[in-house]
């Protein structure tokens, strides 16, 4: 049967298969839950083999990886938790160039990435399509854009740093396929010497800046108007600009470049080059929001349609796209706003303080939740203040601080917020606090998410009819079934990370078959929940050596737009 690849991708040879083995994979480079296609156990990853070859694999393979896979896996968290992608069918492009269609592209002309198309997914016999995918430049600017959050950071023992890879959800059919989550692909910038294995941050860093600097002389030969347009553009490398410098007859002097002039005149005069800032993938995606903010009517009606086919359940803040969570100003709130990122400025004691305000819609009754900042700080130590549940208004949790000795540059920092509740207590009816001691820094993404509440073995008993039950914390995270009302709870039972399920099962169901079913229960509604619940395969949950988590869906988050 041929495979029908997406409208904007051609191919240039005929197909072949591309099934990637679990224990073949050298590594897992994304991982989400796969909506709309009718999936039992919707939570994939995808894998990349020695050959290059993408799969995306259900999660009950991670134990078939080798084992330097899976630590690296249980290292990386895969930390984007609640990512979902909603589409029937979807593509995976391994991407190794990158052309522009025009020598300035402006905001229409194409942008074309060659590679390797891998699928379409979930069918069981996808195909590996050599060829190049076809998009325009603000579709590709606005992908990367809106992906960078849910990058993979990928960290192997014995190695200091992590690295990152990025991705980018493309649209690659007309409106209305998109629309109807057919005509996807997910784009995975590939380094050809390295793989995927060894992360993307540097290729998608000297993509991002082509793409910007042809976007920049499009507007400027035209004579356009934005505020993106009066800084300078940082580069990947200076080192071919130094060395152009120098063998005129500059010298290097930190960030310019300084030349006397020849005769007497060399005196008094000198010639002044300032050089531009060495950028990252993460200066350059803060260049790219402002671009796309400065396009009139956006990155368009595609892109638009792709993003919406993608959903987290999350709050986050950048100073262009706050999205659910709000800085707000108080007396000892020393951050301000400058050149795109907020900037923390000493108050009283060297302390610096920063409130947060969460949207409501995102909030159920609270739990654990993971804070995670980007961040660029040398010295001091940074942490966060939160309610907790049962806790008194002047009573918060603080988390551990965290200290910022090292080398300078942005880095990511996590933070976990056990049992916190949402409840504005904070000054100036602010959710959180952030602080910073003996030290300043920068922020330029703040995300805060549900993070899995781990369930505590010894409080796992054995009910009456034989299910295994469970009462304690995380069972009071969302409202739970009950006699009278149809089954409404959206806590979802992980097994070492895999779903478990059916839920809402019946409790001699629970007890008879098992295989992973499970019931968040209340009776009447007025008795404290309860988990009914059993392991996948039959085995004791307080002798198997796994790890079960409970984690609420916030299924009314809103959609990206």
């Amino acid at each position: 049967m041929k495979t029908i690849l997406p409208r904007d991708f051609a191919a240039e040879g005929p197909g072949v298969p591309a099934i990637v083995m679990p224990q073949d994979a050298v590594a897992v480079v994304d991982l989400f839950d796969l909506q709309g296609c009718g999936l039992a156990s919707p939570t994939r990853f995808v894998a990349v083999d020695g050959k290059g070859t993408l799969g995306l694999l259900p999660s009950e393979a991670r134990t078939e990886l080798a084992p330097e896979v899976q630590e690296s896996l249980a290292a990386n968290g895969l930390r984007r938790r609640g990512r979902e992608v909603e589409a029937e069918r979807i593509f995976l492009l391994a991407a190794e160039s990158l052309e522009l269609g025009a020598e300035r592209p402006g905001p229409d002309d194409p942008v074309r990435l060659r590679g390797v198309l891998h699928g379409p997914f979930p069918d069981s016999n996808p195909m590996a399509v050599a060829g190049q995918l076809t998009v325009t430049l603000p579709e590709l600017l606005s992908a990367l854009v809106c992906s960078a959050p849910q990058a993979t950071h990928l960290e192997w023992t014995g190695e200091p740093l992590a690295r990152s890879c990025f991705h980018a959800l493309v649209p690659a059919d007309e409106i209305d396929a998109v629309l109807a989550g057919s005509g996807l692909v997910l784009v995975y910038p590939v380094d050809k010497k390295n793989g995927l294995q060894a992360g993307n941050e540097e290729l998608v860093a000297e993509w991002l800046q082509r793409m910007l600097q042809a976007f920049r002389a499009d507007l400027l030969s035209r004579n356009a108007k934005a505020d993106w347009l009066d800084s300078p553009l940082p580069v990947t490398n200076r080192a071919p600009l130094e060395a152009s410098l120098l063998a005129q007859g500059y010298e290097l002097k930190k960030d310019e470049a300084v030349r006397r002039r020849e005769g007497i005149a060399g005196l008094f005069l000198r010639d002044t080059v300032p050089l531009p800032a060495v950028g990252g993938a993460f200066e350059f995606l803060a260049v790219a929001r402002q671009a796309l903010s400065s396009l009139p009517g956006g990155p368009g009606e595609r892109a638009r349609a792709a993003m919406d086919r993608t959903r987290s359940w999350e709050v986050s803040w950048t100073p262009e796209a706050p999205d659910g969570l709000t800085p707000l100003p108080w007396s000892d709130g020393n951050f301000r706003v400058k050149s795109g990122t907020l900037h923390s400025e000493w108050g009283t004691k060297n302390a610096a303080y920063l409130y947060l305000r969460l949207d409501r819609r995102l909030v159920v009754d609270g739990g654990d939740l993971e804070l995670e900042l980007e961040i660029e700080g040398s010295y001091g130590q940074v942490g966060c203040e939160h309610s907790v549940i049962g806790g008194g208004d002047y009573a918060p949790s603080v988390t551990p601080p965290v200290s910022l000795e090292g080398p300078s540059g942005w880095r990511i920092l996590r933070f976990q917020l056990e049992q916190a509740e949402i409840r504005g207590a904070q000054n100036g009816g602010a959710d959180l606090r952030l602080f910073v001691f003996n030290g300043e820094f920068e922020l330029r993404r703040i995300a805060l998410r549900a993070a899995p509440v781990r369930i505590a073995i010894a409080e796992i008993e054995v009910s009456e009819a034989g299910a295994f039950l469970f009462r304690g914390h995380g069972t009071h995270l969302c409202p739970a079934n009950t006699l009278n009302a149809a089954p409404r709870s959206k806590l979802c039972l992980r097994e070492d990370g895999r779903p478990l399920g059916p839920a809402h099962a019946s409790h001699a169901d629970i007890a008879a078959l098992g295989d992973g079913r499970y019931i968040h229960w209340s009776g009447t509604g007025d008795a404290a929940p309860v988990l009914y619940f059993s392991s996948s395969d039959g085995t004791d949950p307080r002798t198997n050596d796994r790890v079960y988590t409970l984690l609420v869906k916030r299924q009314d988050a809103p959609r990206r737009s």
